[in-house]
């Protein structure tokens, strides 16, 4: 009877500790991405650093496009970002995975924020 119980015991707490090592998928977008050109492989676009203070920081690698920086917040799986470079918030929806964040528009008058965010943006390897 006791070893009967001593196995359930032993069968519970494994159950637990697999439960518990499942991999955990982030659900903020903190971090440091990099978006890649759609239309040259490889292509650097930018790089956006979302830091957990609600700060960003855009660095465009083109030579056409002044690097950016604001705040954001969030609100369940929206983002919000405002900048001076343009006059209006600009809200997008967003799913982040271990090794990407995916921005899509909601509402948003610049056009060259959206140009900028919408898509997929890779994880920054530290």
């Amino acid at each position: 009877m006791i070893s009967q119980k001593a196995l359930h015991c032993v069968l519970v707490l494994g159950l637990l500790l697999t439960l518990g090592c499942k991999e955990q998928h982030p659900t903020e977008p903190d971090g440091t991405w990099i978006k890649y050109s759609t239309q040259t492989e490889g292509e650097e676009l930018g790089t956006l650093e979302l830091k957990d203070s609600s700060l960003f920081i855009f660095k465009s690698s083109s030579k056409d496009h002044t690097d950016t920086n604001g705040r954001y917040s969030l609100s369940k799986d929206n983002i919000t970002f405002e900048d001076d470079t343009c006059f209006n918030p600009g809200t997008y929806s967003y799913t982040v995975t271990k090794k990407n964040l995916t921005f899509s528009s909601i509402s948003d008058t610049c056009q060259e924020r959206v140009k900028v965010l919408d898509g997929t943006w890779t994880r920054k390897n530290k």
